[in-house]
C-alpha cells in the first residue's frame, strides 16, 4: 500500500493562490477605506451647497453643526434638518463646531466661524485626511 502525501509542487501552488487571495483582500480594504473618505467629504460638500442654495432660495439662514462624528443641518428655527453620522472623524477645527449660511437682501449667501474668512473641515480616515474648505464671502464648497 502506497502512502498518500502532498507533493512539494501542490503545496506551492495552494500556498501561492492563498497568498494572491490575501493579498487581494487587503487591498480592496485599503482602497475602500480610501474611498470611503472621500464619499464622505463629497457628502458634506453636497449637503453645504444644498443648505447654500436654500439659503438664498428660500431667504432662511441655515447652520452646519459639526462634532467629531457626525453633522446635522438646522433651519432658521434651530428645527433639525438632517443628521448624517459620520465614519471618518473631524479632526480640525476642533468641535464641536458651527457654519451659519446667512442670507442677505441681496440674496446672497455666507459663513460665519469665528474670525476667519474661509474655514477649513479635515476628516481622517485610516491614516488618511482628506480637506474641504468654505469659502467664508461666497459659501462655496470645495475639496480642494
Amino acid at each position: 500500500m502506497k502512502k498518500k502525501s502532498f507533493s512539494l509542487v501542490e503545496i506551492a501552488t495552494v500556498v501561492s493562490v492563498i497568498l494572491i487571495i490575501t493579498s487581494s483582500v487587503a487591498a480592496s480594504f485599503f482602497i475602500a477605506g480610501s474611498k470611503r473618505l472621500e464619499a464622505e467629504a463629497r457628502k458634506i460638500i453636497y449637503d453645504a451647497a444644498w443648505i447654500r442654495e436654500a439659503a438664498v432660495s428660500s431667504h432662511q439662514n441655515y447652520r452646519l453643526h459639526f462634532t467629531s462624528n457626525y453633522y446635522e443641518i438646522y433651519d432658521e428655527g434651530g428645527n433639525l434638518i438632517k443628521r448624517e453620522n459620520l465614519v471618518s472623524q473631524i479632526t480640525s477645527p476642533s468641535t464641536p463646531f458651527d457654519v451659519y449660511f446667512y442670507t442677505f437682501s441681496i440674496g446672497t449667501s455666507s459663513w460665519t466661524a469665528g474670525d476667519a474668512d474661509d474655514i477649513s473641515i479635515s476628516l481622517a480616515h485610516q491614516g488618511k485626511t482628506k480637506t474641504i474648505t468654505v469659502f467664508g464671502k461666497t459659501g462655496f464648497v470645495t475639496i480642494p
